[in-house]
């Protein structure tokens, strides 16, 4: 159940895309299901301009895990192209689990310099381990990091990388690992069904995890979580499945296919 949980909070992480069209809105949907039950979604619509990104996304979880484990998550990011290279300028997240709501709202300043962020309400340190500054220094938001390995992706044609990431509430080292390309076969009606790069997630808690969390102690394997990318078009690379490891089975994530929406908003 906790790792059902992971998706829903980790599906957020997930409704991205990136695109290079000097103006565009791009609009995405994920269902999670665990074997045939669907047990959540997210949803996200991003606005690309010449330099400057936006996005505004939502998940929640479904079904009997709603019952017992209720999550819902959002989360705003604004973020700029420098050098070929996403930053953020601002993210806030909230989420609503156990009946208990948590917020950060984080703000960039000074290409990354000083990083300033406002929590409600402020980590508890009882239950979490604490955050360190070495850890939140020259750090960018999960969001950002997205977008900066799927236009690594796009323009080399593979997904390994090392990102230290922060969110207002918690850092870690993300990790992608390339796994090679794959051809995805359709296994849902609204399921993509086509060529892919596989990348391997791997994720070591910095600061904000859980003290007496089991999930640190636990020997990663890079392909435990896969992530499948497509080039939905020649610029539009976006995940379209996502595959999560459990000791009770594979919890899935797949793009709604007809949900996307992809526009031009000044001109063609």
């Amino acid at each position: 159940m906790k790792k059902i949980n992971l998706a829903a909070i980790f599906i957020t992480y997930l409704v991205l895309g990136t695109a290079h069209a000097s103006s565009s809105e791009l609009s995405l949907r994920y269902e999670v299901q665990w074997g045939n039950v669907n047990v959540a979604y997210g949803e996200a619509t991003w606005v690309f301009g010449e330099n400057k990104v936006t996005m505004a996304g939502a998940s929640t979880t479904l079904g009997a895990v709603d019952t017992f484990r209720k999550y819902r998550g959002s989360v705003k990011l604004e973020a700029e192209a420098i050098d070929g290279l996403y930053q953020p300028k601002s993210l806030t997240i909230e989420g609503n689990y156990k009946k208990r709501r948590k917020s950060a709202s984080t703000v960039w300043k000074e290409s990354q310099s000083t990083i300033l962020t406002t929590r409600q309400p402020e980590l508890d340190l009882e239950r979490v381990y604490p955050l360190q500054e070495q850890h939140i220094d020259n750090s960018i938001d999960p969001f950002t990091v997205m977008l900066n390995a799927l236009s690594n992706l796009r323009l080399a044609g593979q997904c390994d990388g090392v990102y230290k990431i922060y969110d207002g509430l918690r850092t870690a080292t993300l990790r992608f690992h390339d796994l090679g390309k794959t051809f995805l076969a359709s296994d849902r009606p609204t399921a993509f069904e086509g060529q892919t790069w596989r990348c391997g997630v791997t994720s070591t808690p910095t600061g904000g995890h859980r003290i007496k969390s089991r999930w640190r102690n636990e020997d990663q394997k890079i392909d435990d979580v896969v992530v499948y990318v497509a080039a939905l078009q020649p610029e539009l690379f976006v995940p379209v499945r996502m595959e999560i490891k459990t000791m009770v089975g594979k919890v899935t994530t797949r793009l709604v296919v007809p949900s996307v929406s992809f526009k031009q908003i000044d001109g063609e």
